[in-house]
């Protein structure tokens, strides 16, 4: 009886590394409706459905991909995602908020398969701590369940590193194989290009890598790597021609910061998943990932000659690696912080540092699982006992904390959200009615809520389009352009609309009206 309970506990560590993985993906689904979306979801949104509202029926009307790329082209976003999004939607005849999280979810599986692939020959205690450190964070949870392109950002990242390891382990012994694999890197740095543009700083720091490495065949090496590169110029050069919208974070000063201060609240986020002064643990928890990796950094250089040179050599390979790949971006961050403005060093900006640095942590701790071997082990037991513990720790105090409030750096909050907004339109709108929001994104993000029947239009279109069968005109208008509703009543009343009626819109939580909002009804006399 021993021998097959010992079997079958075997047989489930063994399994640890994906059941963790599959567990990371039911907590995804469970916390994927805990709230609605911001606007910044919303202008994606209205690109994906090429800046049409969006309706009831998913398949009328369909935004072709001139549509998307016509609605991106004067924004600082690349199209890959949006068009990608645009196919499913049309394939799937489907455009609710639950259909785009999930494929952000599935988009997370996929980041967890390359880490399982990257880690194939990890011992499965590290691969199940680096799986458990990557998936259960309240920041990287966070951007799988925005509407948003930086968790497939995130998987090109984990696939392009594994192509890079796999093309510096090469041999060029077999020519076609060799070619067909730089090939490849190219087409995979080209689809970086297009899905978003901080995959550019990431692929320097992958070429800064592949390029200084000292290998037999190191001019045929850099041919192969040339034609790759030829790959990617000939591929993006003429959009680059044809686009103005090139390295451009944003153009718009948020309130005054430091650099220090957002790098601080940047890298905790990363590490804790929460941003500084959230609470003393999240504060010391990077602190503790930043001791065991010195730690193991400091154990393999001391020890380097009791160790296997392999072993070694193979640490630091990947470490160099993770750490240019973070080092690279957070340079650029820096640089335009000081010369443009502090938007670089924005919070959601240091997801392109996640995957090397959670990365890198678990490389210390299999570092340190390997080492043990060859050396004393018991303050590396100790050590790797205290990191599993703090894993432990922290991912179930990260889910908690994501169920428990989930709008962070969404524009939203528990009494304020585009559900309570698209309801209370909903509830106001009659059939014959015409529904006027001030532009796009707002069009896109409440028909994304709450999908209307009626028609919708944006103020710009009052003056060209068709009224003359509509009664009233319903509009739902901000706080932010209120000074400008005398203006909009002369413009109502010249199209026949002079009777104007304020409604309040009730916040989700049954607290009281938003004066964020209201709904101004225009009916003719």
């Amino acid at each position: 009886m021993s021998a097959v309970v010992r079997s079958v506990t075997s047989r489930v560590f063994a399994a640890l590394p994906f059941l963790l993985c599959v567990t990371a993906i039911v907590t995804c689904v469970a916390l994927i409706d805990l709230k609605g979306i911001s606007t910044d979801e919303g202008i994606r949104l209205g690109i994906v459905n090429g800046g049409r509202q969006f309706t009831p029926e998913a398949t009328s009307p369909a935004p072709t991909y001139r549509d998307v790329l016509q609605t991106v082209a004067p924004y600082a976003y690349q199209p890959g995602y949006y068009l990608f999004l645009n196919t499913l939607m049309r394939a799937a005849e489907r455009h609710d908020l639950l259909f785009f999280r999930l494929v952000n979810v599935a988009l997370l599986a996929l980041c967890l398969g390359g880490l399982l692939g990257l880690t194939r020959a990890w011992p499965t205690s590290a691969r199940a701590f680096l799986i458990g450190l990557f998936a259960f964070n309240a920041y990287l949870i966070m951007h799988v369940l925005q509407i948003r392109e930086y968790i497939a950002a995130v998987a090109l990242y984990i696939w392009g590193t594994r192509l890079v390891l796999h093309l510096d382990d090469r041999h060029l012994d077999r020519e076609w194989p060799d070619i067909a694999a730089f090939l490849g890197y190219g087409l995979m740095l080209t689809a970086g290009f297009y899905l978003q543009t901080w995959t550019v700083f990431p692929a320097a720091a992958q070429g800064i890598f592949l390029v200084s490495r000292r290998r037999p065949q190191q001019v045929r090496f850099l041919a192969h790597l040339g034609l790759a590169y030829l790959v990617v110029f000939t591929l993006v050069w003429p959009y680059l021609q044809s686009n103005l919208q090139k390295v451009n974070v944003g153009l718009w000063a948020p309130e005054k910061v430091t650099l220090l201060g957002q790098l601080a609240n940047g890298f905790n986020l990363v590490l804790a998943g929460q941003p500084r002064n959230h609470s003393w643990f999240t504060d010391w928890l990077p602190f503790g990932w930043l001791a065991l990796t010195l730690y193991a950094a400091s154990l393999l250089w001391q020890k380097r000659r009791a160790l296997p040179s392999g072993f070694v050599h193979g640490v630091a390979r990947r470490a160099w690696l993770l750490i240019l790949c973070s080092a690279v971006p957070l340079a650029f961050q820096i640089i335009y912080f000081y010369r443009v403005e502090p938007l670089s060093v924005w919070p959601r900006y240091f997801i392109i540092h996640y995957f090397f640095l959670t990365t890198l942590i678990g490389l210390a701790f299999q570092a340190l699982m390997a080492a043990r071997i060859h050396l004393v082990p018991r303050r590396e037991n100790a050590i790797l006992a205290a990191s599993g513990t703090l894993l432990v720790v922290s991912a179930f105090s990260q889910v908690h904390s994501y169920r428990r409030d989930p709008y962070f750096d969404t524009s939203t909050n528990a009494a304020v959200n585009w559900p309570a907004i698209a309801t209370a339109v909903a509830q106001t709108v009659q059939p014959t009615d015409v529904v006027f929001t001030y532009d796009f994104v707002t069009r896109a993000t409440l028909t994304g809520t709450h999908p209307l029947s009626n028609r919708v239009a944006i103020l710009p279109d009052l003056e060209t389009i068709s009224l003359e069968d509509s009664l009233r005109l319903l509009y739902l208008e901000s706080s932010s352009v209120k000074a400008e509703r005398p203006t909009l009543i002369q413009r109502m009343a010249a199209r026949g609309f002079r009777e104007v009626q304020e409604w309040s819109v009730t916040a989700g939580d049954g607290s009281g009206p938003l004066e964020e909002w209201c709904i101004l009804t225009f009916s003719r006399r």
